[in-house]
């Protein structure tokens, strides 16, 4: 049967955090301690060490920039002593779309989406190295293979995509050549050979 509110225990004067919660007679709880939110935790529930704050600057913006190009994601980046975090990286980006950003902010945004690109043919270069790779698993050379490829489609679809075209990029006006890209689709042509997969 359950129980009225006048049934229920008073809450225990003598609680305390460092007390924790403490049993009643009848198996009741009184006053529970409230589980600690998990901001700032690992996927295990222990605590990160929060990282010191990096001051915004050219240098700062062009190494991170370098090292995507370089085929690092942005999370591996940001987590080497010295640099910003992730949130902040993306805090500068999306002040470069808003109506309060510097040139300083557009000229980043631009290096950025350039390193972004300069990534998908850093990835594509690897497929090449990872096919020629005989001593790893040919599965696991098909897996990676595959990721890259993705990854490299999503970064610059005009030229890894289903559709391929000219690329033009806004930012720079930048435009490849048809040539450039025909060697471009066979390299990635012949990766896809060597593990029977399908082109898309």
């Amino acid at each position: 049967m359950p129980l009225s509110p006048d049934d229920h225990p008073p809450p225990d004067p003598d609680f305390s955090p460092e007390k924790g919660a403490q049993p009643h007679i009848n198996g009741d709880v009184r006053g529970v301690k409230p589980p600690e939110p998990l901001t700032n935790r690992t996927h295990t529930g222990e605590k990160r060490p929060r990282k010191p704050y990096v001051k915004r600057s050219k240098k700062i913006e062009r190494e991170v920039c370098r090292r995507i190009a370089q085929g690092e994601s942005l999370r591996a980046v940001c987590s080497s002593n010295g640099m910003p975090t992730a949130r902040q990286v993306i805090n500068w980006l999306d002040k470069a779309a808003t109506n309060e950003a510097s040139e300083k902010d557009r000229e980043f945004l631009q290096r950025y989406v350039r390193a972004r690109e300069l990534q998908a043919d850093h990835y594509v270069d690897e497929v090449i190295e990872i096919a020629d790779d005989r001593t790893d698993d040919p599965k696991s050379r098909q897996v990676r293979v595959m990721a890259r490829e993705w990854v490299a489609a999503v970064r610059r679809p005009t030229v890894y995509g289903k559709t391929p075209g000219a690329v033009v990029s806004v930012q720079q006006a930048v435009v490849m050549t048809e040539e450039k890209q025909k060697e471009l689709q066979e390299r990635h042509r012949k990766a896809l050979e060597r593990f029977n997969l399908p082109a898309k």
